[in-house]
């Protein structure tokens, strides 16, 4: 198994505190440390969300068998890895472009090869969760870092061109997550012949 082994310790470590925050608060957390009358309420839902969201797609890799990742159903065209390489590259565009310096462009090579079947040119389904798992944590401590709910108005740059409201950037990369969460799952139960209801294995 690729994660098994170590997926507890993949799902659980936190990041380190946020830059605004002090010793031993993790993202998202509490309302310590923010000036007092600072309303951060949806903030801080939108952070524990994001969580949810991404917890949903990790959990569905735990189960997968090696020879799942670049398993690609007749009549389909992309594996596990290539489902996984898209969500980790859609994470890092819309972080570079909405709350960095928007240099990056899809032209990239990683991004191509991410989204690749797994490959003698891609990367590993190890390099794969760990770029995931990166992409994650940098978007919420980007995201946790604004100083308050206001901050979700603020219109950002996107990758396509133009600008998007905060709340609107957010709102699709939590979608996303559940979106590719479901094809991951229903691939992983195609490949291992178990796509039946739970009542139905009884």
């Amino acid at each position: 198994m690729v994660l098994r082994d170590n997926f507890e310790l993949l799902l659980h470590l936190t990041p380190g505190p946020s830059p605004r925050r002090g010793e031993g608060e993790t993202i998202g957390c509490t309302h310590r440390g923010y000036a007092v009358g600072m309303s951060r309420d949806v903030l801080d839902h939108i952070v524990w969300e994001m969580g949810q969201a991404f917890d949903a797609l990790f959990s569905n890799l735990k189960d997968l068998r090696d020879d799942d990742w670049s398993y690609v159903p007749a009549g389909g065209a992309r594996s596990i890895a290539a489902i996984v390489g898209h969500v980790a590259s859609s994470k890092v565009m819309y972080d570079n472009h909405a709350f960095r310096d928007a240099s990056l462009t899809w032209m990239d090579p990683l991004f191509g090869a991410a989204q690749s079947p797994v490959g003698a040119e891609g990367p590993s389904p190890e390099e794969l969760v760990g770029w995931l798992r990166e992409s994650q944590l940098r978007l919420l401590r980007n995201i946790d870092a604004l100083a308050d709910d206001a901050e979700l108005l603020r219109e950002r740059p996107v990758c396509w061109g133009g600008t998007m409201p905060t709340r609107w950037i957010i709102n699709r990369l939590i979608h996303h997550d559940g979106y590719h969460a479901g094809e991951v799952n229903h691939l992983r139960s195609v490949r291992q012949g178990d796509d039946r209801w739970e009542w139905e294995r009884e």
